[in-house]
């Protein structure tokens, strides 16, 4: 059994992908760009071969523009896939200390809340037992908030 060359490889997915290509009316896509996964899992290599393999690279250009798509042209490094503007660090920094502040009031707000919640389930035993023992208590108004918040 003989190993084939690099070359030997590259011409074979090539025929592949070519064999795939005339066999097909439509390129599998995906929000308009063709699907590279699926194309390679249907040749039988790696997605790989479509982007480093001029002779593959080429007939997916060909077929991409021929069903309309758009291609598989590689990044370059510091290119965005969306256009939302960077935001300045600066910003970025007052939104964090403005995010840190306000989850520190949430925390503060449900520890009060959790504190009253023990008052009132303490007042409600309170009642149920003065009930049921034929007693009422005339109810002492309670203050929900504290004095600091008045």
């Amino acid at each position: 059994m003989s190993k084939k060359s690099g070359a030997d490889l590259g011409r074979e997915n090539a025929a592949r992908l070519e064999d795939y290509l005339a066999s097909i009316d439509v390129l599998p896509n995906r929000g308009g760009k063709v699907n590279v996964s699926k194309v390679a899992r249907a040749c039988g290599f790696d997605r790989q071969v479509l982007y480093n393999n001029p002779a593959c690279k080429a007939l997916l250009d060909t077929a991409v523009i021929e069903k309309g798509l758009d291609g598989i042209e590689a990044r370059e490094s510091g290119e965005h896939g969306d256009d939302t503007p960077m935001v300045p660090l600066k910003k970025l920094r007052e939104v964090e200390q403005r995010n840190g502040a306000l989850e520190k009031k949430v925390s503060e707000l449900r520890a009060r809340i959790v504190g009253l919640e023990t008052r009132l389930r303490r007042q409600e035993i309170i009642d149920e037992e003065l009930i049921s023992r034929g007693r009422r208590a005339s109810p002492r108004p309670i203050s929900l908030l504290d004095e600091n918040d008045k």
